[in-house]
């Protein structure tokens, strides 16, 4: 999604904010005050080498012209601030006598660019903070109408002839005979188990996918696909409209999404909900290790063991689920 704002608007916008009126008082160079050394401290202002300290630094190599299409400002404006877009390369002329030497100045010009971090945002990275708000808006716009719903997390390395596929199937199946829309990663293996199994069904299954440096294409069983850059806003979208998470086996992906769910859950930023994870066996070492030495260890409470289920058997899984219906209120963003 796209915001046709310019560029040039966007940055007088960042320079105004970062530098409010209260602060505006003139610039000691503007009264003539260069080198006085009880003038005002300009802030990000250094003392160059051998001269006076105060304005003596930047200000002089401002007022002096040593900083390309910056001559000295009129009263009242902060000659040694430059605009965003300032080159940051100092004429190469030989110094006043009395001035400071030309590294001095750049060295000055440099402290003062970055003394605001707002000064060091790129303006690349100005239009991503637009992209991913456009990420977020198309998101919150267009996933409430498939609730209720359910989020299933697994690999996409499964192969279709793998007991996890069937796994992964049956319980997409089970879930959307139920009246429950699927909602996956939409890439292929489990997903795309997942993801056809609501299909047969008849349920409306929806693949949120990511667009990764080797092309992830949606699986051939989602009935709507919606693309996403940046892995944190799918993750929102996948956790926000859900009534219950389900993890069938897979990699780091489905173990990022487990415990960061699993986190959301015990901290209380969504509520309470269930966690299943399918395929016992796969995931008895892990439970064992979590029991033994991060709740034996005292690292999360023991009663946070119980925010996970493990379960092969659909029918405790379903009725996990309809405890926690969700129709219309969604979780906080």
């Amino acid at each position: 999604m796209n915001f046709p704002i310019p560029h040039g608007l966007l940055k007088f916008a960042i320079a105004a904010s970062a530098f409010p009126a209260s602060h505006a008082k003139p610039h000691p160079a503007a009264a003539g005050a260069v080198g006085d050394p009880d003038a005002d401290r300009l802030p990000g202002t250094v003392d160059s080498p051998g001269h006076e300290s105060g304005a003596g630094g930047i200000a002089f190599c401002a007022a002096r012209g040593f900083l390309p299409g910056r001559p000295a400002a009129p009263a009242g404006r902060w000659s040694s601030i430059l605009p965003l877009d300032a080159p940051r390369r100092l004429q190469d002329r030989p110094p006043e006598r009395g001035a400071p030497a030309n590294d001095d100045c750049r060295r000055a010009n440099r402290d003062v660019m970055n003394k605001f971090e707002i000064d060091q945002l790129r303006k690349e990275e100005s239009w991503r903070l637009f992209r991913i708000m456009g990420e977020f808006v198309e998101g919150f716009d267009s996933l409430p109408k498939y609730m209720p719903a359910v989020t299933i997390f697994g690999s996409s390395r499964v192969s279709e002839d793998h007991p996890y596929y069937e796994l992964a199937r049956n319980l997409g199946k089970a879930l959307g005979e139920r009246g429950y829309t699927i909602f996956t990663g939409g890439g292929p293996g489990l997903m795309e188990a997942a993801n056809r199994g609501g299909q047969e069904a008849g349920a409306r299954s929806i693949g949120l996918n990511i667009h990764l440096p080797e092309e992830q294409s949606p699986n051939p069983f989602v009935t709507e696909s919606f693309g996403f850059r940046y892995f944190f806003v799918r993750k929102v979208m996948l956790v926000k409209y859900s009534s219950a998470f389900f993890l069938v086996p897979g990699g780091f992906g489905t173990l990022d999404e487990l415990f960061e769910t699993l986190t959301l859950v015990q901290t209380h930023k969504v509520r309470p909900m269930p966690i299943v994870l399918m395929g016992e066996d796969y995931w008895a070492g892990l439970i064992d290790w979590i029991r033994k030495y991060v709740a034996g260890e005292g690292l999360i409470s023991e009663s946070d063991l119980d925010l996970i289920t493990v379960t092969d058997d659909l029918d405790k899984a379903i009725e996990l689920v309809e405890s926690n219906r969700l129709t219309g209120e969604s979780n906080p963003a």
